[in-house]
């Protein structure tokens, strides 16, 4: 694991939620596979370079889902 990671600010970019959450949906990615030819990429130094021990699943987003009935 990195020693440290960096966390964005956060923002509302929208109207706030008023239907109950049912769920959630996440996306994922394989990191090996984005990997491949970008471990010299300074971009994606954390992830790729290996420094930081070896990644498998990323979260790359967790939504959360409702039924408004």
């Amino acid at each position: 694991m990195p020693q440290w990671v960096s966390v964005p600010q956060m923002r509302t970019d929208g109207p706030t939620r008023t239907v109950s959450v049912t769920g959630y949906t996440i996306a994922l990615s394989w990191s090996p596979e984005f990997c491949k030819g970008r471990k010299t990429d300074a971009r994606q130094r954390t992830q790729c370079s290996g420094r930081n021990g070896r990644f498998g699943l990323i979260v790359r987003g967790l939504w959360p889902d409702g039924c408004s009935t």
